[in-house]
């Protein structure tokens, strides 16, 4: 039915009450097939943002997890990557970031042409990796570990880190994988109390993180 209503010269931009327009439905509701659809049309819109938080139809397919649609999406050279939207307004990559939508991220990763420190920080000054921290599981942390793109040791003004993110939250996993990497600096300093990484974990109880961080000298 819908590739009967485009051969019949149906319009593929119009927007509905709330802004949503056909590529942005099918986006949310998984509904690839008819992405592909739309994509092989020259005069489709791809980043229209809807009229109610500001989300692109890229931004509503890694909210809802569909993979598929966010490969094709990322596959056409006219997706945006860098747009803002959402309550937050966070960028694609950092949406799929706190998501913890590995797939995705790890998607948004083999491009080449996504700027991982622009993409995930460009409103907040934040860094890939501590929002990661922040907000997604070991996978996501893991995939932003091994893309060299990705900072490890991005602090703002107060010097904290992903790794002393890690430790006051209690994650051994992860904790150990960014110290195994060889990337993160073990010493660095909080400016807020002066805690190296060790003094948070000291403080904060987290044995076997002491231990991990111990052995990294």
């Amino acid at each position: 039915i819908i590739n009967t209503l485009l051969e019949a010269g149906i319009p593929v931009n119009p927007g509905s009450s709330c802004g949503q327009t056909p590529l942005s439905v099918a986006a949310t509701n998984g509904r690839a097939g008819v992405v592909r659809m739309l994509l092989e049309r020259p005069e489709l819109k791809l980043n229209c943002p809807d009229g109610i938080r500001g989300m692109t139809p890229l931004m509503h397919a890694i909210e809802q997890k569909h993979e598929e649609i966010v490969r094709l999406l990322l596959a056409d050279q006219r997706t945006m990557v860098t747009l803002t939207g959402g309550r937050d307004r966070e960028t694609p990559f950092m949406m799929a970031i706190r998501c913890d939508a590995e797939g995705i991220v790890r998607e948004f990763l083999r491009h080449q042409e996504v700027d991982v420190a622009i993409s995930a920080a460009l409103m907040t000054g934040d860094a890939s990796l501590k929002i990661g921290m922040n907000h997604a599981g070991d996978g996501v942390v893991r995939a932003l570990l091994e893309d060299s793109r990705v900072d490890v040791n991005f602090s703002e003004a107060d010097g904290v880190t992903a790794l002393h993110l890690g430790v006051m939250m209690g994650r051994v996993n992860a904790v150990r994988m960014l110290v195994e990497s060889g990337k993160v600096d073990v010493h660095a300093v909080c400016l807020d109390g002066g805690d190296t990484a060790l003094g948070i974990a000291v403080r904060e109880g987290h044995k076997e993180i002491e231990e991990v961080l111990l052995k990294a000298g």
